[in-house]
């Protein structure tokens, strides 16, 4: 078999491979998805000359067909395809021929600005009307303005370890914490060059607590000859997301969600949700809560009366999932995943809280650990230090408009939001290299890219 790749890409590809490849266009997806940069291939034309041996019944066969054109789909190649072609494939008798041509996309986005002086790491990001809040290691939470751009004088800082969850709520801040700990801050001032913060409430209450240390059966065993409240977590809150009727819910490296009441603050529910971490959560508009875990597992839950039932479990990830981000008022799900993929689930109405895979963002070389999401746009940041930016088009169709490079460590946080000033979008990261990123971004045209199909795969 012979694949001849004719791309006329910047890097000046142009390679004539041999070997055997059992599904043209299932071979080349696989090693597209494994790869980054991308520009638009279409496969033009597809000729095969297959040699059967001859017989006294075939020896005068018509051969016509053999030699044939067909259209293929547009997929999606990346500059190192024909390399990867060449080392993967062996040699066979049959010759193929696969004419692509190739046609880039380029978005010129770049950043604006990089906000230094954050005290360490930083791991969470969180946006009011005007502020930027910016959660790092050792507890500290840095403010900056959004139209200046500068940082507010008021930086605040409670407990130890990082800051790995940060919600804005009004006029509330809550934050969650390394040391197994939710604080809610409130704005007591507000002036053009400083806010002042102060801590309210730190969950559990200290009257929550002592109400519910009086009975032997709320205390739960977390580890060997060790118990405590089922009010508290005992790892890491790695998520905060806002539900209904005045909900707040955690999830934390414990295992649980917790879910509050966020006029008094109190512990209403503990579920105790995945056999390993849980590293995000998200609440659709009607209430369904979605949990992501190091087990691989996506579940759905629903809010009866009192407690919260499970009622679906997604599987489509092959190791932890990392992040969740909702789409299309609660339609669309997006997950990212140590797998370096992104899975977009749709909401199947036949069966309530399901949803079903629809297809695979490839792309990213290491593990998938932050998403955002507005609109039809979707933001994805990895440990390999770089941004990628998608679009989903007509019938569900996505593609990559563009890749964000400047960090110099893994992108742990993302937030996209609407200027309104500008007319435009922003996304703001922050990294595990100390620095938050903002980056302007534009209108521009999409292509067809990453198409669902029936297993979710990239096609």
């Amino acid at each position: 078999m012979v694949l001849q790749i004719d791309c006329n890409y910047p890097l000046k590809l142009d390679h004539t491979v041999t070997g055997n490849i059992s599904s043209q266009i299932d071979s080349v997806s696989h090693v597209a998805s494994t790869l980054v940069s991308p520009s638009t291939i279409t496969l033009v034309s597809l000729k095969t000359d297959h040699r059967e041996p001859k017989t006294a019944d075939n020896d005068v066969a018509d051969h016509s067909n053999n030699n044939y054109e067909q259209n293929l789909d547009t997929i999606r190649l990346y500059p190192e395809v024909a390399e990867e072609l060449r080392d993967n494939v062996s040699s066979s008798s049959s010759v193929t021929t696969c004419l692509i041509s190739a046609e880039v996309e380029t978005h010129n986005y770049q950043c604006t600005t990089t906000l230094q002086g954050h005290p360490g790491r930083v791991f969470s990001l969180a946006v009011s009307e005007n502020l930027l809040y910016c959660g790092a290691d050792g507890g500290d939470i840095q403010v900056w303005g959004r139209n200046n751009l500068s940082r507010i004088s008021d930086q605040f800082r409670s407990g130890e370890g990082a800051v790995k969850a940060v919600l804005v709520l009004g006029d509330k801040i809550i934050t969650g914490h390394q040391d197994h700990k939710i604080r809610v801050w409130s704005v007591s001032s507000r002036s053009q060059y400083r806010v002042v913060h102060k801590l309210v409430a730190t969950l559990p209450t200290i009257s929550n607590i002592l109400t519910s240390g009086l009975w032997r059966n709320n205390y739960v065993p977390v580890r060997r000859h060790k118990k405590c409240l089922w009010i508290q977590h005992t790892d890491t809150v790695s998520v905060l997301a806002k539900g209904p009727a005045n909900l707040l819910y955690s999830g934390s490296w414990d295992k649980r969600f917790k879910v509050w009441r966020l006029w008094d603050f109190k512990c209403l529910e503990s579920v105790t949700a995945h056999d390993d971490a849980i590293n995000a959560l998200v609440v659709s508009p009607v209430g369904h809560v979605y949990t992501a875990s190091a087990d691989t597992k996506i579940k759905v839950w629903e809010r009866n009366a009192k407690n919260h039932s499970l009622i679906a479990t997604l599987e489509g990830h092959s190791s932890a999932v990392n992040a969740l981000a909702m789409g299309e008022g609660g339609g669309i799900l997006y997950s990212g995943s140590n797998d370096r993929s992104i899975a977009v689930w749709e909401r199947d109405e036949s069966t309530a809280g399901h949803m079903n895979k629809i297809c695979s963002l490839k792309g990213h070389r290491l593990a998938v650990l932050c998403l955002s999401v507005i609109g039809n746009i979707v933001c994805s940041g990895s440990a390999d230090k770089t941004i990628r930016v998608w679009t989903r088009g007509t019938d569900n169709v996505y593609s990559c408009i563009s890749q964000l490079e400047g960090h110099k460590g893994a992108v742990k946080a993302i937030c996209l939001c609407e200027d309104e000033v500008n007319r435009t979008k922003v996304i703001y990261s922050g990294s595990l290299d100390h620095h938050v990123k903002v980056w302007m971004l534009g209108s521009s045209a999409t292509h067809d890219a990453v198409r669902p199909s029936s297993t979710g795969a990239l096609r």
